[in-house]
C-alpha cells in the first residue's frame, strides 16, 4: 500500500512540473490564439482602422505602453477610445487580455522568448 502510495505521489509531482514547465509557452500561443480570434479585426497590420496600434508596430505599442504593461491592460479591460470594453470579447480575463497585448507588441513572453506578430 505504501509503494502505491509513494508511486501515486511522484506521479502526481511529476505530472506537476511538467504543467509549470509548459505554462510560459502556454501564455504565448494564448496569446497569439486571442489575436487571432478576435484582435485582429482591429489591430491587424492590414486594416485600414487608422486608431488601432497594428500588431508588429513596435513605435506605435511603445507610445502606449510607456505608461507600463498593466495599465495598458486596464485599458483594453475597460475599454478605450473607439476600443470596446476588452476588444468586445467579454469571455475574456485581464491576463488572457495582457498576452494578446504582448503578443501584438512583440514583447518578450514569461519564458523570455520574444514573440512575432505578423
Amino acid at each position: 500500500m505504501q509503494k502505491i502510495i509513494r508511486n501515486s505521489l511522484l506521479l502526481i509531482a511529476l505530472l506537476g512540473s511538467n504543467v509549470f514547465a509548459q505554462s510560459a509557452p502556454a501564455q504565448a500561443s494564448e496569446g497569439k490564439a486571442l489575436y487571432e480570434r478576435i484582435c485582429a479585426a482591429c489591430h491587424a497590420p492590414s486594416n485600414v482602422m487608422v486608431s488601432s496600434p497594428k500588431a508588429g508596430d513596435k513605435a506605435a505599442w511603445a507610445r502606449r505602453l510607456q505608461k507600463g504593461l498593466e495599465q495598458t491592460t486596464a485599458n483594453a479591460v475597460s475599454g478605450i477610445g473607439a476600443m470596446p470594453a476588452r476588444g468586445a470579447c467579454t469571455s475574456c480575463s485581464p491576463a488572457q487580455l495582457r498576452e494578446a497585448i504582448r503578443f501584438m507588441a512583440g514583447l518578450e513572453t514569461t519564458s523570455g522568448a520574444e514573440q512575432s506578430p505578423p
